[in-house]
């Protein structure tokens, strides 16, 4: 038989136990709430930004203007805000503001006005010039749709066949690209399936030949689009889990359009 004193000191361990476990399980709620309402303010900051750009876009030609020496107003706001950014990348119904910085880090955590935002933004290969043969864009395949999280829509033909070109409106000029491979690959060297896809300048005919022979090659489908040397290209890269690889990539390679096309 327990004692009186033994039966009240269990009954209020038993009591502490509980409003112990009542508090954590606040605590846990609570922190669920914060981190959801975070996650839907990064997201609807995201969004925000892309209407901005798909109107600025559509504010521009729908044909490529001439180059000239002057920077276009949008643009040049843009540019005043972070000298960093260098255009607009727009597909379908999406149109995302694009900046390169001095690595290929930085952006894939912060957005355009310097902010933290694990969506980071779209951003160019550091790599990159204004002379290179081949433009290569990362962004983040977030599962709300933002950023890169659309384009894996590009995996269908129909979808490409549907919205078959992509525009690049630089700080000067606009540019039309048809894509030409679309293929999933891996970072990890030690894949089968690896492929070096981020190759920014090919200067010669030999290895531009044998870039875009590759890259059709490993294509899902045939696109029936012919390249040639001295075409310029566009490359856009996200992140994919599709081969059960963490370090898998969907990749589109795109060319320029030509004149009369």
């Amino acid at each position: 038989m327990q004692r009186p004193e033994n039966a009240g000191k269990i009954k209020w361990q038993a009591r502490r136990f509980w409003q112990t476990l009542e508090v954590l399980c606040l605590l846990v709620f609570l922190l669920m709430v914060i981190l959801i309402a975070v996650r839907m303010h990064e997201t609807h900051r995201r969004k925000a930004e892309e209407n901005a750009s798909l109107a600025q876009m559509e504010s521009l030609s729908e044909t490529a203007p001439e180059a000239t020496s002057a920077m276009r107003g949008d643009m040049r706001d843009l540019y005043m805000q972070n000298d960093d950014f260098v255009g607009i990348v727009e597909f379908a119904d999406m149109a995302l503001y694009v900046c390169r910085g001095e690595d290929n880090v930085y952006y894939a955590s912060h957005r355009l006005d310097g902010s933290e935002d694990p969506g980071g933004m779209i951003f160019m290969d550091y790599a990159c010039t204004k002379e290179s043969e081949n433009i290569i864009l990362y962004g983040h395949n977030m599962n709300d749709g933002t950023r890169f999280g659309k384009l894996k829509r590009f995996a269908d033909r129909e979808y490409i066949e549907k919205y078959p070109v992509i525009r690049f409106a630089g700080l000067y000029e606009t540019h039309e690209f048809v894509p030409f491979s679309v293929f999933y690959t891996s970072t990890d060297f030690a894949m089968d399936n690896h492929f070096d896809y981020i190759v920014t300048e090919l200067d010669d005919e030999a290895a531009f030949d044998d870039y875009t022979s590759e890259v059709k090659w490993r294509s899902l489908f045939d696109l029936d689009v012919d390249t040639a040397f001295g075409d310029r290209l566009l490359t856009l890269s996200t992140c994919s889990n599709e081969l059960g690889d963490e370090n898998g990539m969907l990749v589109i390679v795109c060319r320029e359009k030509r004149s009369g096309e």
